[in-house]
């Protein structure tokens, strides 16, 4: 005997590491609504739809796909599985035709019935149900790259879709995520979904996500049971959609081996009387190729016989050959004809009017307040604007009936118009097209402001709250989830309005407050220097305040430009490489560079030479004196995997990540060549794991500052760890590593750490206190995919930046 349950439901929020107390944008749950199919009555829907790896997809966008499946599921027949099919089929079809092209996206569906849930999923997304044996994944395996390697929807013709069933009991959690939470420990992920309440889950499992996650989690009790109100599921407010059967023969879904789930079968009664809707249990046929339909008939033309003209003589028309005739336009038929369109156009525009509607209501459901004033507000003006539109609508069908009877010629004896036919066609065209445009038109404009004007009403109340309880004590730690929350509202109002003074307003007092927290300052930047669209950077190395030099990993060329005396602006710019890959150096050819480094004196013919090393260990040093040179390092049976070099004094270290090791390279006393073997920096049986260093940088004194993946840092002294502990660190900065300068410089000897999960370069001291961190002001999306930086910062107060392919300059102070 089965059991009935019902779902509360709770969301995790992360971007950039903060927790954003609103539910993600694509997380909907919804009991069905009152026109739901008789096979749908009863059911609870669950979806989650995150964009792909890559994908930039607006909050509007991800929240209209979760309700399209939603619609389209609740508006399906037959098996529960076939309509989880149907919905994300929809959204595929959805994402395809996207204005600015496909749009690829994660979907996991759900839905619930009794004490069965259903699942249906594509692309990244995955769910985890803990159960007495153990914890059930969805894909079985999230280790396998065959179970995980799903295509998003949205990419490709066809969707392939991984189903599964499972049969709850009362107090099972179950979640639903993006990747934020892929590489999380299983026993962790169980651990947390075993916790008592849905706080305490959430609470667990924010601690296991990564930078980012959007994340539903769902909690099962008998129906009627007690718990919070808002976590309850409400029925879809909106209508449901049924859609045609497809008309290319999609992929099959991927399905546990047992992949026929029986379903629950319906009373005979109901059953019978469902029909239309819900076809009986069974095999669920394959969509096969739409039949061409019929091309309707021509238009025939009545046209006058090729004969004399009449006797009368009348027709100058018929004088100058045959014309070919319309039948007669009848005013009245054309003022009835107006008036048939205008009722239409005016039940259609009352049908979006109820949906844009009830849209919003779901919206303001979700929403951090109520906006009853507001939407009464909305209403009124709204009809009657309607009432405006449709008046002059029907002004515009009257004056076209007045100007057609005034020009157009009385009917012949034979009832027909004299009016040319390409005029005529024309006409016909011409005037339905350009109504449907203008109303088209303003609809749409209706629909961006009402949308506006609630995420603006909800940012301005967000921000009046947040400014309350701010009060006058700076930025407390506690008002930073709310401060967050009016960034997003204020971000998604400006996606509509993007120079509305007010929200640029709400907006800017966000980043204030954020910066607050952060300990971050902004910016102004400039650019100095674009390169390749697809250039991967690195460096950047600046001698004397004056030479700058930039690698272009991707194309393994080294590009040379010359600062201005100020060190704020170029005075020549070099577009053609000084050093690139497949160059004869020295009796070598210069293959695949991963690094560049200043070098003053040491194992190079001549000192005070750029050292850029290729990873078939040949080293090349550029001199504007003297020609370049090339050597060869002693690699074999030692290099596996290097990433980074440094320098100190005249030694040269190698990082290799796949060796866990750094290759000290000495020259002989009296030499000027790296001819010997290298040394390693770690000996003993205790070594580091260094398979997620991404960078290391030496101080005067000796010091080894490794730089990690995810921004941590270990220190070394001769080999031996050192401690650093990161101190006075804002909540959510340093998520991840990807650069690290350290500065030598006397009066400074700080660390730059560039971090572009949070786009933003940080800086600390040697021990690991930090200071503070810059982000651009001016060019707000600047410092998207950072990967590179270098300070001149105490004598010539100048920063250097390399992010994306340009090269930018800001000011330290």
């Amino acid at each position: 005997m089965t059991a009935e349950l019902q779902a509360f439901v709770h969301h995790l929020f992360i971007v950039g590491g903060r927790t954003i107390s609103i539910p993600p944008p694509g997380a909907l749950a919804e009991l069905a609504p009152p026109r739901a199919a008789r096979a749908r009555a009863g059911d609870t829907f669950f979806i989650l739809v995150t964009p792909g790896t890559g994908t930039h997809a607006t909050a509007a966008q991800l929240e209209e796909l979760a309700q399209l499946g939603a619609d389209v599921y609740f508006g399906s027949g037959g098996g529960i599985t076939g309509g989880l099919r149907e919905a994300l089929l929809a959204i595929h079809a959805r994402a395809l035709s996207s204005m600015h092209g496909p749009l690829h996206v994660n979907a996991i569906a759900l839905a619930l019935r009794d004490d069965q849930l259903y699942a249906a999923r594509a692309g990244g997304a995955f769910g985890a149900l803990v159960q007495p044996e153990g914890v059930h994944f969805l894909p079985a395996d999230r280790r396998d790259p065959l179970e995980i390697g799903l295509p998003p929807l949205g990419a490709g013709a066809e969707p392939e879709i991984d189903l599964a069933r499972f049969t709850l009991a009362p107090g099972q959690m179950l979640l639903v995520a993006d990747t934020g939470l892929f590489d999380a420990d299983d026993e962790a992920l169980a651990a947390a979904l075993r916790s008592a309440d849905l706080d305490a889950a959430i609470g667990q499992l924010k601690a296991l996500a990564g930078p980012s996650l959007s994340a539903i989690v769902i909690q099962f009790a008998p129906a009627g049971a007690p718990g919070p109100a808002h976590l309850v599921p409400q029925p879809s407010p909106r209508a449901p959609r049924q859609t045609p059967p497809p008309a290319v023969v999609f992929g099959p879904s991927r399905v546990p081996e047992a992949d026929s789930f029986p379903e629950p079968a319906m009373p005979a009664g109901e059953a019978a009387a469902s029909a239309p809707e819900s076809p009986p249990p069974g095999p669920e046929p394959q969509p096969v190729e739409a039949a061409p339909r019929p091309a309707p008939p021509p238009p025939v033309f009545r046209a006058r016989p090729h004969g004399p003209p009449p006797a009368s003589g009348d027709s100058p028309a018929s004088a100058a050959g045959p014309v070919l005739r319309l039948p007669g336009v009848d005013t009245g038929d054309l003022s009835a004809a107006a008036g048939r369109a205008a009722e239409r156009l005016r039940e259609t525009w009352q049908s979006a009017a109820d949906r844009a509607s009830t849209a919003a209501q779901a919206s303001r459901r979700r929403a951090p307040g109520g906006l009853t004033a507001l939407r009464a507000t909305v209403a009124r003006v709204g009809r009657r604007m309607l009432r405006a539109v449709l008046t002059g609508l029907l002004a515009i069908f009257d004056a076209l009936s007045r100007g057609l009877s005034a020009i157009l010629p009385e009917p012949g004896e034979e009832g027909q118009q004299g009016i040319p036919t390409n005029v005529a066609v024309s006409m016909a065209i011409i005037i339905p097209v350009v109504i449907v445009v203008a109303v088209v038109g303003f609809a749409l404009s209706q629909r961006g402001r009402s949308e506006f004007e609630e995420y603006y009403q909800r940012a301005r109340d967000a921000h009046a709250q947040a400014i309350e309880l701010s009060g006058t004590t700076g930025c407390p730690a506690n008002t930073r989830p709310k401060w967050e929350e009016v960034l997003w509202l204020a971000e998604r109002a400006r996606e509509f309005r993007p120079d509305d003074l007010n929200v640029l307003q709400i907006r800017a007092d966000a980043i204030n407050y954020l910066d607050c927290f952060d300990r971050v300052q902004r910016r102004d930047l400039t650019v100095l220097h674009e390169f390749g669209e697809q250039a991967d950077l690195a460096g950047p190395v600046v001698h004397n305040g004056v030479e700058l030099y930039v690698l272009d990993r991707r194309t393994g060329a080294i590009y040379h430009d010359t600062l201005n005396e100020t060190g704020t602006g170029l005075t020549s710019r070099g577009d053609t490489p000084i050093i690139r890959r497949g160059q004869a150096i020295g009796g070598f050819t210069v293959g695949e560079i991963f690094d560049i480094e200043w070098l003053r004196s040491g194992g190079t013919t001549h000192d005070n030479v750029l050292i850029a090393l290729d990873r078939n260990g040949v080293l090349i040093a550029h001199s504007w004196t003297f020609a370049e040179s090339a050597q060869q390092l002693v690699i074999e049976q030692r290099w596996v995997n290097p990433v980074a070099m440094a320098v100190f004094r005249e030694n040269l270290y190698v990082l290799d990540t796949g060796a866990n090791q750094i290759w000290r390279y000495v020259p002989p006393a009296g030499e000027r060549r790296y001819s010997n073997a290298p040394d390693e920096y770690f000996t003993g049986e205790d070594r580091p794991d260094l398979s997620d260093a991404v960078d290391l940088g030496i101080s005067e004194t000796g010091e080894v500052f490794v730089l990690f993946r995810d921004g941590t840092i270990q220190r070394y002294l001769s080999g031996k760890p050192q401690e650093f502990v990161y101190s006075l660190k804002p909540e959510g900065a340093l998520q991840s590593g990807r650069a690290l300068f350290v500065d030598n410089d006397r009066e400074a000897r700080t660390l730059f750490i560039v971090d572009p999960e949070t786009e933003t370069i940080y800086e600390t001291s040697w021990a690991g206190t930090f200071q503070r961190g810059f982000r651009p002001r001016n060019l707000p999306n600047a410092f998207e995919n950072l990967t590179g930086f270098y300070a001149d910062a105490v004598e010539r107060n100048n920063m250097y930046v390399l992010a994306g392919n340009k090269l930018y300059h800001f000011r330290r102070n």
